[in-house]
């Protein structure tokens, strides 16, 4: 049968998905998590209501690879800043994520999967961090994976 991975965070000050490769459909919902960030990550299958995230100060997701969407499958509801930058969506990155109540979002250089980067968009090496799937999370907060 089809697998879900649901993650359910709340009340968190920082999270950050890296290297990440999700073969099953993931859904991800958060409350009041100060910073998500999702990078250099591939996941197969987003269905809806995908990634719903509330009440965040930053959204980063970047250099992911998103192989079956649908409109609307990131949500965000009240945020400060989002940021969608160098990600491969199966359909137009403005048609996957939604956004309400106020946010500050920079959507730029997505394309299609298979898509090459266009050569405004190709970025010039930079250090990143060497941490491979982190994810912190302090002692109090609950954190459930169900399959």
């Amino acid at each position: 049968g089809i697998q879900l991975l649901s993650i359910k965070l709340e009340t968190v000050n920082s999270v950050k998905l890296q290297g990440l490769a999700v073969e099953e459909a993931v859904q991800m919902t958060t409350n009041k998590v100060k910073e998500l960030i999702l990078h250099q990550s591939n996941f197969t299958h987003l269905p809806l209501p995908g990634l719903t995230i509330s009440r965040t100060d930053k959204l980063s997701v970047t250099d992911c690879v998103f192989k079956r969407t649908s409109p609307g499958s990131i949500s965000v509801k009240s945020a400060k800043e989002v940021v969608v930058v160098n990600n491969q969506f199966n359909i137009n990155a403005i048609q996957v994520v939604k956004s309400n109540e106020g946010s500050s979002m920079y959507i730029s250089c997505n394309r299609l999967l298979g898509v090459p980067a266009s050569p405004e968009c190709v970025q010039t090496s930079t250090p990143q961090s060497a941490t491979l799937s982190t994810l912190s999370i302090p002692s109090a907060t609950t954190f459930t994976i169900t399959t």
